[in-house]
């Protein structure tokens, strides 16, 4: 037991160095933010491509996730065909963490995994229902400060972007939602760190920031595409990240602003 307890206590001081290291090479290669980045309408599509594809990210996603069915593989179309359907019809706004645990909520989450895995087109629909679930189950905090609800939705793109974020910069289908993730991700990861308006959970913000390093400083000490892509489209969350200021702060707000109806409220 006292081995963990040190060992617990030792996490925080680790990650927050790897954070300061992490922001500090953010900071000293500011101005070299690499070659600009394609804009999303002039990226190579396909000619059957889903056209505006943020449409799947919002309210619309209910008229037109049926374009997806065609696009899941058949390996994945059992599992897709059986659990795609269940954040649409969710019923009484759920916690989301309490709903992910009944038997529709496992085999939704086994559902994403396949997705994940898959295919460009089957990875954005795991992201389509992503979002849709935070459309229609309950993640604020609220007087309990209750925060495994939005840790669970920011584990889903956490996991997302670690296998498609710098892919999906050069994707004409995936460039903008995967921007999207990692604003999201932001919003929730501000929400776990700071559930209440007074007091701060240190390590789920060191956590939070040193993930956020990872996707937008390169190996090198550069900007990633995803960077350069944010810093183009949304520059108030970079500009935040590149000063080391109230970086989950800026991401929750722009993630606002492009995602009003994520409110960790049903409509």
């Amino acid at each position: 037991m006292g081995e963990a307890n040190r060992r617990g206590r030792a996490f925080v001081p680790v990650t927050a160095a790897l954070v300061g290291a992490l922001l500090a090479a953010a900071v000293a290669v500011r101005g070299i933010h690499g070659e600009r980045p394609i804009a999303p309408a002039d990226r190579p599509q396909q000619p059957d491509e889903l056209r505006e594809p943020m449409q799947f990210l919002g309210r619309g996603a209910r008229m037109r996730v049926a374009e997806l069915g065609p696009r899941i593989s058949a390996e994945n179309a059992t599992i897709w065909k059986a659990a795609y359907r269940a954040p649409f019809d969710l019923d009484g706004c759920p916690r989301t963490a309490e709903w992910l645990v009944t038997p529709q909520g496992q085999r939704f989450e086994r559902l994403l995994g396949d997705l994940r895995r898959g295919t460009r087109e089957e990875a954005f629909a795991a992201l389509v229902l992503v979002f849709e679930l935070a459309r229609r189950s309950e993640w604020k905090a609220g007087l309990l400060g209750r925060t495994g609800d939005a840790e669970r939705l920011a584990s889903f793109v956490q996991d997302w972007l670690r296998a498609w974020s710098e892919r999906a910069m050069d994707d004409a289908l995936l460039a903008e939602p995967a921007m999207a993730a990692a604003l999201m991700y932001g919003r929730w990861m501000k929400l776990v760190a700071r559930p209440r308006p007074i007091g701060e959970d240190e390590e789920a913000a060191q956590r939070a920031l040193a993930f956020l390093g990872t996707l937008l400083i390169d190996d090198s000490g550069g900007s990633t595409k995803l960077a350069r892509s944010l810093r183009a489209r949304h520059p108030a969350a970079m500009s935040a990240f590149d000063d080391r200021r109230d970086v989950l702060e800026a991401f929750s707000g722009v993630a606002g602003q492009l995602c009003p109806d994520l409110t960790g409220e049903c409509p």
